[in-house]
């Protein structure tokens, strides 16, 4: 039995037992709930049970602050409080005691634009200057490269490192911003490590295409790459043949009438092999280039994303990530020695840099959490407010 189980299991007893609803009622005479924007409607009509003996119930929260929709959250419930309870009283606690006037200001001007909310005015206590800077760049990986940049100039300014954060939607936005501070000897700490771009699509693809090239090839490597980059060649004729270039022509051709379709295929095979060979050659970085200047990786990449619905550009920022990190290595040996080594270092290290690291988290993770200086990398439409099917642009922004 999980969470959930046991909330409805919960209003399931009240709705169906009077008697353990009514020595339920009898217990307390008051009620408090705290983040009560963050109610689901189980939740909300267990309180109101329990609560009808007396009404005395106390909500907190701010329906600004409602973040886990995702949950099953509504901050309708806590919106329509005063509705279902009349005679309430609302006191604003509206000044904030931990921001800068700038701070609050930008937030009211961007959280004002929601038409769904409980009007407010926020105040401050606090003095102070500073500003909202807002940067728009081409890719996820420029964006994580500008930031690493500008880490590196605070730091040099004397703004501690554990002074910075750096907030994000979903963990695995983070995992091309691990890579570059790693790569920069930048510490840091996170609560929970995204999944490691080591464990991704692309690099998967690069060392398929690496053990193709030198030899140590399996059928799942062959199956994975066959058509990234697209060839138009039909997988499941794979599944049973070798891996030799003739082993791999005879099972495609297998069944074919049309000349053009044949010679077609032969050309695909001619040329994956002549890459192969070529790339056999190449040192990482190098191999990566080869992948997309002669290969035209990118572009499937782009298909791929395109056909799973995934947003734009995630793979190709894994890619570029990946390329910077492959010019620290002389050879796919060292590389894959190197990633399986920082593996365990970095389990490590991130205990240890929880006092003196840039702080990664998502938005959620960071509540209640302040530092003097922060980033928000990926802050577009259809990431930061993630897009799912059949929602439309009115109903994310609501």
């Amino acid at each position: 039995m999980d969470f959930d189980d046991m909330i409805i299991s919960c209003h399931r007893l009240l709705i169906n037992d009077p008697d353990k609803r009514n020595q339920l009622m009898n217990r307390y005479d008051y009620y408090l709930i705290d983040e009560f924007q963050d109610t689901n409607i189980i939740q909300a009509e267990i309180f109101y049970m329990l609560s009808s003996r007396t009404n005395n119930i106390c909500v907190v929260g701010d329906d600004d602050q409602s973040i886990y929709g995702f949950r099953g959250a509504d901050n309708l419930i806590f919106q329509n409080f005063q509705t279902t309870y009349t005679s309430s009283q609302v006191i604003y606690l509206n000044k904030n005691y931990r921001s800068l006037p700038f701070v609050i200001k930008g937030a009211s001007q961007l959280i004002s634009k929601n038409e769904n909310r409980i009007q407010k005015e926020f105040l401050t206590h606090r003095f102070g200057k500073g500003k909202i800077l807002i940067s728009e760049e081409a890719s996820l990986f420029n964006e994580t490269n500008n930031v690493i940049k500008s880490i590196k100039e605070l730091r040099d300014n004397g703004v501690p490192l554990n002074n910075i954060g750096v907030l994000y939607r979903v963990n695995r936005l983070a995992s091309g911003l691990i890579t570059l501070l790693e790569k920069e000897g930048i510490p840091y700490y996170t609560a929970k490590l995204p999944k490691d771009i080591h464990s991704g699509l692309v690099f998967g693809d690069i060392e398929s295409y690496y053990r193709l090239s030198s030899g140590h090839g399996t059928k799942n490597d062959l199956l994975r790459i066959i058509n990234r980059p697209s060839r138009y060649l039909k997988k499941d004729k794979l599944y049973n043949s070798g891996l030799g270039k003739k082993e791999i022509l005879n099972a495609l051709i297998k069944g074919e009438k049309e000349q053009y379709r044949i010679k077609g295929i032969i050309d695909k095979i001619d040329q994956l092999f002549k890459d192969l060979s070529k790339l056999k050659q190449l040192k990482p970085a190098d191999f990566l280039d080869y992948l997309n200047f002669q290969m035209y990786y990118l572009e499937a990449l782009d298909e791929t994303s395109y056909f799973l619905n995934k947003e734009e550009n995630t793979w190709r920022n894994e890619f570029f990530i990946l390329r910077e990190e492959a010019e620290m290595y002389e050879s796919f040996e060292e590389w894959f020695v190197a990633i399986i080594r920082d593996k365990e270092k970095r389990k490590i290290e991130i205990a240890d840099n929880k006092e003196k690291g840039v702080y990664l988290s998502t938005f959620h993770g960071a509540k209640g959490l302040q530092w003097e200086k922060v980033f928000i990398i990926a802050a577009n439409e259809r990431i930061t407010q993630v897009s799912h099917p059949n929602q439309t642009l009115e109903s994310l922004s609501a």
